[in-house]
Order: structure tokens, then sequence, then C-alpha cells
């Protein structure tokens, strides 16, 4: 039956990605051991199947319809409300003319290089959202069947996961060499939007800095004008002899009196806060956004690889053999050619297609792939069943359901779902906290009954429920067991 199920399911039209082709009419691009230097394909190849990247099917409108999201929105406001306000209260603290009436060029410059920050954070965040990470096609199936071996399936968009692709709960599609799920951009960072994040992280980094430096100084020139109740002018103001005199003589201005009020020290006050929260967190994050470019190692990947280690070195432990090599990463080809995959090229466009990858001398296409097929089934094996006893709704903070130790230890992981249960449903665990526990429901007998077992290539059940559920309405099945036996015994 899983065979006849399996012949069906190749029988539909599912969508490819072929290779380039040469004037021979040959492959110029395979993911096997039979391409060009010693079993990989070069970069020329790799360069030909630039403009081969397969788009997604949304059109264009519906695309920018992302940006009507609490994060894009709330990213949109404060970027917009850092930008006018600098606008509005720069004209006080540098006057683009000077007393003489001359045009000052520093300041325009000062002025100019904060205007092309924000437009170019606002063009490199629209971008990033209309671009997208690229998809693989729904129910994608390599050309080389042999493949299918090496690769995961997925039971969603009923299709195999190409190499460095994760399939998005959001998204709810495998995207092309997945590094997260960004709500800012109510949008994966993947492989083709992946180059106007990272420039709508730098650009923000900066204009958020330039306006934290002017709004700094508004602030100390109201509260000084506050205490000593008196406007200074512009001599006046450089005869100060307070600790900022020295940093401020460098920015002399003349500021309207309707700034020399409370509310407009307030807003102020609250725009160095959102300007200086920017340059910390979005700062923090272009510099781990900038390291995943330079190692062209995805966080997933990174992951990966960190357990890879950590299983190498119990086998280590265990067989006594501490020379075993640990696991490279199969797509670091040093710096510079790290950034050229990402920033092909001046448009931001990046290299390949994002099926297949250049990889090093000594992987191939498939060493993370396999590596992760092989973590999942070590991952499934130390699992432990659970059964439910109790009703959990799913909700994020179920303070009526549950008690409030429970809810206030809640696990801090925004991207992942809540699984609700109901009492006789069979969970397997496979993670654990102190209050919380992570993990799928095993198929119902009536799933089963339908035929769907799972059986070779067919997947065991189209959408697999996973998520965190509370410990307390759950009890461990050999525990269910061992307590059924002491019940029997005479």
């Amino acid at each position: 039956m899983a065979d006849a199920k399996l012949s069906q399911r190749k029988k539909q039209t599912p969508s490819k990605v072929d290779h380039p082709k040469n004037s021979s009419g040959k492959n110029t691009v395979s993911p096997g051991r039979d391409t060009a230097r010693n079993g990989f394909a070069s970069r020329e190849e790799l360069r030909a199947t630039k403009d081969a990247r397969p788009v997604g099917d949304a059109e264009s409108w519906r695309k920018l319809l992302r940006i009507f999201h609490w994060g894009s929105l709330l990213a949109q406001f404060i970027i917009t409300t850092i930008s006018l306000t600098f606008l509005y209260v720069d004209t006080y603290f540098w006057p683009l003319v000077d007393r003489k009436g001359f045009l000052d060029t520093w300041a325009c410059v000062h002025l100019l290089v904060f205007c092309a920050s924000s437009f170019l954070t606002q063009y490199n965040f629209l971008m990033a959202i209309y671009v997208g990470p690229g998809y693989v096609p729904s129910k994608w199936i390599p050309e080389d069947k042999s493949h299918t071996q090496k690769l995961q399936w997925c039971a969603v968009c009923e299709g195999y996961k190409a190499p460095r692709s994760h399939h998005c709960r959001s998204c709810d599609r495998c995207v092309m060499k997945m590094e997260h799920h960004c709500p800012w951009i109510n949008n994966c960072v993947g492989h083709r939007n992946h180059a106007y994040f990272l420039g709508f992280l730098f650009f923000a980094v900066m204009g958020c800095g330039q306006a934290f430096v002017v709004f700094l100084l508004i602030v100390l020139r109201i509260m000084n004008f506050a205490f000593t109740s008196t406007y200074y002018n512009h001599r006046a103001f450089r005869q100060q002899k307070t600790w900022y005199s020295m940093w401020a003589r460098l920015f002399a201005f003349h500021l309207s009196p309707s700034f020399y009020t409370l509310p407009a020290l307030l807003w102020i006050i609250v725009m160095t806060g959102f300007a200086v929260g920017v340059v910390l967190a979005v700062g923090a994050l272009f510099v781990i956004q900038l390291r995943i470019i330079l190692k062209n190692e995805t966080s997933i990947e990174s992951w990966i690889l960190e357990k890879a280690a950590h299983y190498s070195s119990e086998e280590e432990d265990q067989n006594a053999k501490p020379e075993r090599k640990r696991m490279p990463n199969p797509y670091h080809l040093g710096w510079k050619r790290n950034v050229q995959q990402v920033m092909w090229n001046i448009t931001h466009n990046p290299a390949g297609n994002g099926i297949w990858w250049e990889v090093r001398e000594d992987c191939d296409q498939f060493t993370l792939t396999q590596e992760q097929i092989r973590q999942k089934y070590f991952k499934n094996c130390l699992s432990v069943e659970y059964i439910a006893m109790k009703d959990y709704n799913g909700r994020i903070f179920p303070l009526v359901s549950q008690n409030f130790i429970t809810c206030i230890n809640f696990p801090w992981v925004v991207d992942e779902p809540r699984l609700a249960l109901r009492p006789g449903d069979v969970v397997r665990v496979t993670r654990t906290q102190k209050h919380w526990l992570y993990g799928s429901k095993v198929p119902t007998p009536e799933l089963k009954a339908n035929g769907n077992t799972g059986s070779g290539d067919v997947p065991p059940y189209k959408m697999e429920e996973k998520g965190w559920f509370p410990r307390r309405v759950v009890e461990k099945v050999e525990k269910l067991e061992k307590l059924r036996q002491d019940l029997h015994e005479p």
C-alpha cells in the first residue's frame, strides 16, 4: 500500500528546479559526486544558476501586505518618529545657515548623512519584506531520484527539503537557507533577502546613533536652562564651564523657546531612549548577522554543528578515539567568498539558485542534511512518551486552567507554538524544562487505520502537531504502566 501511495504521489506534477544546460544539452550543475572539481560544482557553474532562482508564487501586492503586522508596524513607528523628531530639532541644533547668512557646509553634510541613513533603512526594510527569503517550490523533487534518499521530506509542503532549507511555521513554506523568522519584517531571513536585512540593520544603527548624540545634547541644554533659568545665546553658551561644554561647543546652536517646556523635554527623552535602544539591540543583532555571513553558517546550521560536536565527543569518550576529526562547516569557503555568496553584486543579488550550493572539497551537498537526519534519529530514540491526564487549551498564559507558578515560568520561545491536549493523548517528548515539556503527538489509531502509517517514503501524517505544554497535565507512560501492574497484583 505504501508503494502504491508513493507511485501515486510521483504521478502528480511536482515543481522542479532543473539545472541550467550548456550548448551540448548537458547539465552544468549537479549535486552529486560526478560534477566538476572532484565532484563539486565550480564557482562559474554556480554563477550560471543565478537567474534560475525559483521565486515565490505570491503576487507582488500580497507581499507588501506583510507590513501590516505588529512587528513591522512597531519598527516603522520607531524609525519614523525618530527621523521626524531629528529633522525638527536639527534645524535648531545645527542651523544650515550661520549668523552671517552663509551656508554651513558641515551642517548640510550632517543633515544629508542622516537623511541618507533614514532612506536606506526604509529601503532595505521594505525590500527585505518584498523580496522575501526565497521558497522551495511546493512538491519539489530533485531531478536525480537517487538524491531523495539523502534529503528530508516535508509533510506540509509535500516535497523534499533542498539542502540548507527548513520549514517555517509562520510562512508555512520551506525557506531557502533559512536563518530565522524575524517579526520586525514579518518574514523569514534567508537566501534572497539576507543582504537587504543586513543593510537594514546597519543603516538603522548608523542613523539612530547619530540621532542619539543630537537628542542627548538637546536634553542637556534644556536641563541646563531649567537649572540656571537663563537663556544663553551663542557667546554665553560657549563660555559655560560645565562638564559637557567641550562637546557642546562643537555643536553650538540656538534653541527656540518652545523647546524649554516639560512636554518637549519628556518627548526628547523618550526619543533618546528609543535611539539608544535601537543602537544597542539592533547593533548586537547586526554583529551576529555579520558573523553569520562571514562564516557562511546560519543559526540553525550552527546549532546542528554544535550538536554534532557534542555527539562526537560522547562517542570519543565511549570508543576512546580522541583523534576523531570534528565535523566542518561544508559551506565555509573563506570570508571573502562567503560574503560573495550573500552579496553577489551591488544589487544585493545572492549567488546560486538557493537549491544547490558551493561546498568545501572534503564535503558534498548532503553532508549537513545527513547529519541532521542522524541527529533527529537519535532525538527520537531518546524521546520519552507521556500521556495527557488533564485538559490543556494551548494558551500561552493559562492562568485559569493552570497554577500561577506554571504561568510565570513559561518558555520564552516566541516562534514555537503551544500544544493543546486532551485526556488520553500520547505525546513523544524531546525537550524538557522544570514546568514545561516540548513534544509531538503520537498518531491516533484512527489516522493509522486510514492507511497512512508512515511506511516507506510516505509521511506518517500531513501536519505533525507539536509544541510546549505544562508538565503537570501529563504523566509518563512507563510510570502509569507500573501503577497498573501494582494495582493488579494480589
